[in-house]
């Protein structure tokens, strides 16, 4: 389906910070994206991939980095024109670069109130942020989280209302682009806890990588070849929409 960015989608972007599109995956493409995270899953924890379900969310988490790296079919969905255009159409800027990708798997809400040192994903999701906040990125441009699950019956808690966007979009198919400064609050996603989502972050052509205390992966680009200050290449990190 083709999306077309009206003023009125531009607006509300510039105004709230983010805006949301119903309906912007098909269930073909939003089966097509879990099917290639699956496949990359397994191949970065050596487990079959029927076997991933067994996996904690923590370590979901914490292996769901660039991702797009390991799955030829997962990279060509990531890198799809619609995504960045729509992005450089609301943030009116390009050529975008891609910046990564993170995966934030089912978590539920059970389990919440762990915070030891050990539980990264449940610390991290404590916290009002924004995207360059929790990016590794000098030059972050715009953030597009998709949703690949539908909720469940189950009744969720109550959460009480919290400042900051919800950045986790409540249907399958449906994706949520965002801005780099837009404070949002990720213990919303307690809303939505048995739920999946996919997060991919676009960056201008000059984006260094930095030292970022909030992100909690902020070292995974070093095992690529990069160091602190290192302009982002091509090869690595190519440019997407130009």
């Amino acid at each position: 389906m083709k999306f077309a960015i009206a003023k009125e989608h531009r607006d509300f972007f510039n105004k709230h910070g983010g805006v949301e599109f119903d309906n912007f995956l098909t269930p073909e493409q939003v089966n097509q994206f879990n099917s290639a995270i699956d496949l990359a899953l397994s191949q970065r924890l050596d487990v079959e991939v029927e076997k991933l379900r067994k996996v904690n969310s923590e370590q979901l988490f914490i292996n769901g980095r660039d991702l797009w790296r390991l799955n030829t079919d997962l990279r060509k969905l990531v890198s799809q024109p619609r995504l960045a255009e729509i992005a450089s159409e609301l943030i009116e800027s390009k050529p975008l670069r891609l910046g990564y990708d993170q995966l934030f798997p089912a978590r539920h809400s059970a389990n919440w109130s762990n915070t030891t040192a050990n539980q990264v994903y449940s610390n991290f999701l404590l916290q009002s942020t924004s995207l360059e906040q929790i990016s590794c990125l000098q030059g972050v441009l715009c953030g597009v989280m998709l949703c690949l699950s539908s909720p469940s019956q189950t009744q969720l808690e109550n959460i009480e209302e919290e400042e900051g966007l919800d950045i986790f979009p409540s249907q399958a198919g449906n994706a949520l682009f965002f801005q780099p400064t837009a404070l949002f609050n990720l213990r919303k996603l307690l809303r939505h806890s048995e739920q999946r989502y996919y997060l991919v972050v676009y960056t201008q052509t000059q984006a260094n990588y930095i030292f970022q205390s909030g992100d909690p992966l902020t070292h995974e680009l070093k095992h690529l070849g990069y160091v602190l200050n290192d302009k982002l290449t091509d090869k690595l990190n190519p440019i997407i929409y130009r």
